[in-house]
């Protein structure tokens, strides 16, 4: 009989003395790799920027240094340097300007690794980061926000660790502020000179009106803004973009009409909500000079007016547009001695008063005066949703002045401006046009045909024709409703989208 023998196994004080012996090599070697892979990503990144130096100096022998950052950008990404992610993530590659070198700086420490005459030389405000921001908290730049503000570098991002109060006078030339889920309450709006730069992200905002100069751009990402009357104040060629939060003011975004201060504004938002329910606004965006308007994404609560724009480009899409009117249709209209008065209760004689008057409805777009923003207007709207509480309004009104100044001698001799309005939508949008003809205008200025044609633009009341502005602006202007498409058809003159009508 053959006798078969246990297999012994490891007993558990064996056990412990294997894990033991694990545990002390882990202990020894994983630190020496950590070492080693540091070492080696820091490396990389100190011979990318050698390459860089390279690139650089090669090109400003052939060419002279470079003029901004933007441009070192290019000049890198023509000779195959395009990712400026440093391999150590607390890396960060940054151009001075002043010697146009690349410098390899540690962002944890705020000073420089390489080239070698730059170890340990602290941030530099002739430097601008290739790419990304340092982060800095608010009490290492200085006591207060307004002193950090003062002490930031470009590329700084400055972290708030506590709410703050801001309250600046001097205009601010640059600030890129985390608010890391606090708030901020800026006592004074934001002062900014022209061409000034403003960054908000993650946080709260309390408001007075924030003005921005010509060619300053505003910045919010995710900031739930509150403010009184009007939030942001956008001038000639500034920019505002935002990108989620909210904006709980009377007017989120509006601008001026008279004195022309307002001039060629861009606007960009993207998953921003304006107003609520509870709270609508009075107009959502009021851009009543010339502007481009792009919302993606959007929802805006408004009594009056949801999106207002007198001319330049409105693209909404895969927004919903909430309109919750409090009176009856409200229009203004001029009659022939030039007096205002409300009409409401129904699609009266629609068009443009004073200001920032005039008809109400979800949308509001078209008209334009002579010589201050000649512009046309176009709107186009991509899966909009109008949800409105009083069926007698259309989603969108084109609207066109009529008999600002009369002037019973004026006639149509040159210079004379055409502005025409478009609108391209899918059949779920209801529009109505300006309610007047052609012969509103001959009976003022005399027969135009003669002009029309000469200007190839025979069919003068299509859409119901042009309309007569005076000299007061400097000139006569005439103004039409061009083109409506409803999902890509153009449609016949006088057509609307309760009876869509092609054109052809």
């Amino acid at each position: 009989m053959k006798m078969h023998t246990a297999k012994r196994g490891f007993t558990i004080v064996e056990l412990v003395i294997v894990i033991a012996v694990i545990a002390i090599l882990a202990a020894v070697l994983i630190p020496t790799f950590a070492s080693l892979i540091k070492k080696a990503n820091e490396s990389v990144d100190i011979r990318l920027v050698r390459e860089m130096n390279t690139i650089l100096k090669a090109d400003e022998a052939e060419k002279g240094k470079p003029a901004g950052v933007d441009a070192v950008r290019a000049i890198l990404a023509e000779n195959g340097i395009a990712d400026f992610t440093p391999a150590m993530a607390e890396h960060a590659f940054a151009w001075d300007k002043e010697e146009n070198v690349v410098v390899l700086i540690n962002t944890t420490t705020q000073l420089g690794v390489f080239p070698k005459e730059y170890k340990d030389v602290p941030y530099e405000a002739s430097w601008e980061l290739l790419a990304g921001n340092v982060e800095i908290s608010m009490e290492d730049l200085g006591a207060t926000l307004d002193e950090a503000i003062a002490n930031a570098k470009p590329g700084q991002t400055i972290v708030l660790t506590s709410d703050q109060t801001l309250n600046a006078t001097d205009p601010i030339e640059f600030a890129d502020i985390d608010l890391g889920g606090h708030k901020l309450t800026l006592t004074n709006g934001l002062p900014m000179n022209a061409h000034s730069s403003v960054t908000l992200s993650n946080g709260d905002v309390e408001s007075s009106q924030i003005t921005l100069p010509a060619g300053a751009e505003l910045t919010l990402n995710e900031v739930d803004l509150v403010a009184s009357g009007c939030a942001i104040y956008p001038l000639t060629a500034s920019h505002v973009n935002i990108t989620g939060g909210s904006i709980m003011a009377d007017v989120p975004i509006g601008t001026s009409y008279s004195s022309g201060e307002s001039r060629f504004v861009d606007v960009t938002i993207t998953g921003t909500t304006m107003g609520s329910e509870s709270d609508p606004c009075s107009v959502g965006i009021m851009l009543i000079t010339s502007g481009d308007i792009v919302l993606t994404d959007c929802t805006i609560y408004a009594t009056e007016k949801c999106v207002y724009n007198r001319a330049g480009n409105v693209t909404i899409k895969n927004s919903t547009m909430n309109y919750q009117p409090t009176e009856d249709y409200k229009a203004v209209h001029l009659d022939t001695n030039g007096s205002g008065y409300d009409t409401p209760g129904g699609l009266k004689s629609l068009m443009w008063g004073g200001g920032s008057s005039g008809a109400n409805a979800p949308i509001v777009v078209g008209d334009f005066h002579g010589n201050h923003y000649s512009a046309d207007a176009n709107c186009v709207l991509e899966n909009v949703t109008i949800n409105s509480t009083n069926a007698t309004y259309p989603d969108v009104y084109l609207s066109q002045e009529k008999c600002d100044f009369i002037d019973n001698n004026a006639k149509p001799n040159l210079p004379i401006d055409v502005m025409k309005t478009t609108l391209t939508c899918d059949s779920t949008i209801e529009w109505v046009v300006n309610a007047s003809n052609y012969e509103d205008i001959k009976a003022i200025v005399g027969d135009c045909s003669d002009y029309f044609v000469s200007k190839g633009l025979s069919d003068y009341t299509k859409y119901g024709g042009f309309e007569y502005s005076g000299s007061g602006y400097g000139g006569t202007v005439f103004m039409y409703v061009d083109n409506v498409f409803v999902n890509g058809v153009e449609q016949a003159p006088g057509s609307t989208s309760a009876s869509p009508v092609p054109a052809n």
